[in-house]
């Protein structure tokens, strides 16, 4: 499994990742948020354009502070890349959408004056 990290992430390599408990499945949240899957034997998918935009669009994907993990399935020949998106990415991006926190209904019991 190949792993990339954003820059200023805490763990910057797949060796940090593994040290500090990453065991490929369980990461910021303990899901995955998106796979993205391509046929690796497909002759379309190994052009020289297609790949350069795959780098262009995984580039991009990091430098918004997500993390890939790639997985080549041989028999299949699909690779699948998962991406995580840590709690700061989600913040981030809820503070630009300018999106609120739903209220949390409380069921309490208003006393009355009378019945004292």
């Amino acid at each position: 499994m190949e792993m990339t990290t954003p820059p200023g992430s805490p763990a910057r390599n797949r060796e940090e990742l593994l040290d500090s408990g990453f065991d490929g499945e369980r990461l910021w949240g303990g899901h995955v948020d998106f796979v993205l899957v391509w046929d690796s034997k497909s002759v379309l998918s190994n052009s020289q354009e297609a790949k350069r935009k795959r780098q262009n669009f995984e580039h991009n994907l990091i430098e918004e502070g997500l993390v890939l993990t790639k997985d080549l399935d041989e028999q299949s020949g699909l690779t699948f890349v998962k991406l995580y998106a840590p709690d700061e990415v989600l913040i981030r991006y809820a503070e630009i959408l300018k999106f609120r926190l739903p209220m949390k209904k409380v069921k309490a019991k208003v006393k009355s004056k009378d019945s004292s």
